[in-house]
């Protein structure tokens, strides 16, 4: 049986990890060989509102598949205020650049859940041991008329690159919710300055892009694309002609499966044995991030997190709320019949 991965978080943080964002550095950065960001998710609504737990968090490895959190998450969160507005952060995106960790993530501003201007800003916030991180600076500000003439109408899943000469940042710009978007991508040598949003093209198979990631080896840049329904590969010789390459996953049939109700953003690296694949995914009110491993970029393998003794009771205890539930739908039409 495939299981996700053993993602231990702190109280303080929830239990429900997605949208990943994983660094490898093979001689390791401030003693670990892995470094992950994410933003837990549970996938049904709770209590004020789900987007407010979608709170930057960091994690490390030395496999890369058994996590631990650091002591500060959530590196930052919401005041009472901007919970009453149902305000929320998303879309980690880590880069290693110099020596110090970069963390890239959306905050996104509503007001009785309506729209205030363009609602997103991008912002960074660095670190040079994992742990300690600086108040988030503003790398764009969608309500500045500026950065809608520089970024466009919406930033969604930033990738961010350093080449180390520059930064390239690829994103989702988003007309409409449903269809109509498209993949961007800028530039800037300082990360302060960007040119002019670049329209990047998706050929080889028609998809809707919606969540992203980006990285550089092999000499091509290597995409990865959630659509709505499925994981794509594209790879660029330019990082703006994109190319298909292959399927990866789709929600699986099989109803017992951490990944049965749909996946969402995946990246990848590459190791110095494989290239690996960490995704989101869901089932029923649990979210979780799995792990596929692949040589071509094509053939894909399942990776075991969670020891299968520990990931049967969360699929038996499902199963039996939905035969619980069952029961009791029976006992009510019986009854409402009797009456």
């Amino acid at each position: 049986m495939f299981t996700p991965l053993d993602i231990h978080n702190t109280l303080t943080c929830m239990p429900m990890p997605w949208h990943p964002s994983v660094v490898f550095v093979a001689d390791g950065w401030n003693g670990h060989t892995y470094w992950m960001a994410q933003t837990p998710f549970p996938p049904m609504d709770i209590e004020p509102y789900r987007d407010r737990y979608e709170l930057p968090c960091i994690h490390y490895s030395d496999d890369g598949i058994h996590w631990k959190p650091i002591n500060g998450n959530p590196i930052v969160d919401l005041s009472q205020e901007e919970i009453e507005a149902h305000n929320y952060y998303s879309d980690t995106h880590l880069v290693l650049k110099d020596g110090i960790l970069e963390l890239y993530f959306r905050y996104t501003i509503l007001t009785n859940q309506q729209l205030v201007g363009n609602k997103t800003s991008l912002l960074r916030s660095v670190s040079y041991n994992g742990i300690s991180w600086s108040t988030p600076q503003v790398v764009a500000d969608l309500r500045r008329e500026q950065d809608i003439q520089i970024w466009g109408e919406q930033i969604i899943s930033e990738a961010v690159r350093w080449d180390g000469k520059q930064y390239q940042c690829w994103y989702v710009d988003k007309s409409s919710y449903l269809n109509n978007r498209h993949i961007r991508m800028t530039t800037s040598a300082d990360g302060k300055q960007w040119t002019s949003n670049v329209l990047c093209s998706l050929e080889g198979q028609e998809i809707e892009p919606w969540h992203i990631d980006v990285q550089y080896y092999d000499g091509k840049y290597q995409m990865i694309v959630y659509d709505m329904n499925k994981l794509v590969w594209y790879e660029s010789e330019d990082g703006v002609q994109f190319n298909y390459v292959s399927d990866i996953l789709s929600p699986s049939p099989k109803r017992y499966d951490f990944y049965a109700d749909g996946l969402y953003r995946a990246c990848s690296i590459k190791t110095d044995k494989e290239i690996r694949v960490y995704f989101s995914a869901k089932r029923k009110d649990k979210s979780y991030i799995g792990l596929l491993v692949t040589k071509d970029r094509i053939h894909f393998e399942p990776t075991n997190g969670l020891p299968k003794w520990r990931w049967f009771p969360v699929v038996w205890k499902s199963y039996v709320k939905v035969f619980v539930g069952s029961c009791r739908m029976r006992l009510l039409r019986k009854q409402n019949r009797n009456q």
